[in-house]
């Protein structure tokens, strides 16, 4: 009996999921409510081209920006800058998607933390973009040599260092669908250069065609609860838009968060696998 009921409520938890993805099957954007204190707008020119020009910084022009993605992943089109360079207070953009609350926050040097004693961030990002480049993690002198470029000053970049460059994200899109919410960051198709300043090495070149991909950062939290997530990405598709420099903004990194609602059920079902064997044991 006690596996009966233990297998029913995995059922139930699984098709509550399923009913609700269903109901919800259509892309829905984020309504903005708000962005402070920083921000910049890129919006498209008009001509059909796929340049980027910047906008007004207005709720509205900035909701315009995000929505002409219609929730399509391959079509990012305008974007919305949170920040710029790590600034500090860091900027929020507040609103709702599918009725969910739900707030974006470019980084600061909090999030990163210092040479001495960086952040899980950054030792997950050097990692998670030593994989993607190279095939494998850094061992100890790799990952030490890289987090000294991390936090260097580059004069190239004006003094910037590696982590500030990574701090300004460009949300070209917010929508949930089903159960997932989507979140586009627009950035370089080729982001070699932005790995060799991080890294603080040269990267080999790659044949024609392949490129060295990473993102920028934002932290969104979602839901009452404060589901907060740090999402970035090292694959890109191409954006089919360029920034007003000619180079910026060519690659749309697509990344994702779960809603706190899919995750609870989820749950539900596996603590009702997991005694169910249990009991049977």
């Amino acid at each position: 009996m006690n596996v009966f009921c233990n297998k029913t409520k995995i059922a139930l938890a699984v098709a509550a999921l399923a009913v609700s993805a269903g109901a919800q099957a259509a892309p829905v954007g984020m309504v903005v409510s708000s962005i402070a204190p920083l921000f910049t707008v890129y919006n498209a020119d008009g001509t059909g081209m796929g340049v980027l020009t910047v906008g007004p910084s207005t709720v509205a022009n900035a909701q315009a920006a995000l929505n002409d993605g219609n929730g399509d992943a391959s079509k990012p089109g305008g974007n919305v800058e949170l920040g710029k360079f790590g600034s500090n207070p860091a900027t929020q953009m507040l609103g709702t998607v599918g009725g969910k609350q739900i707030s974006l926050r470019g980084l600061t040097a909090s999030d990163w933390g210092t040479r001495l004693t960086p952040s899980e961030l950054t030792s997950q990002y050097l990692q998670g973009a030593a994989v993607a480049a190279l095939g494998a993690p850094l061992n100890n002198v790799q990952l030490n040599s890289a987090l000294d470029a991390f936090f260097t000053p580059i004069p190239s970049l004006g003094g910037l260092t590696p982590w500030q460059r990574l701090s300004d994200p460009n949300i070209s899109y917010v929508y949930i669908d089903g159960h997932t919410v989507n979140v586009g960051l627009e950035g370089f198709l080729d982001s070699k250069l932005i790995l060799e300043n991080a890294f603080g090495i040269m990267l080999p070149p790659k044949p024609p065609g392949e490129y060295y991909q990473a993102s920028e950062v934002v932290e969104v939290c979602l839901g009452v609860a404060a589901n907060c997530k740090y999402l970035y990405g090292f694959v890109a598709t191409d954006s089919l838009v360029v920034g007003p420099d000619r180079v910026s903004f060519t690659g749309n990194f697509n990344t994702q968060i779960p809603e706190p609602e899919s995750l609870a059920l989820l749950g539900i079902g596996l603590l009702g696998l997991y005694l169910g064997r249990r009991r049977r044991s």
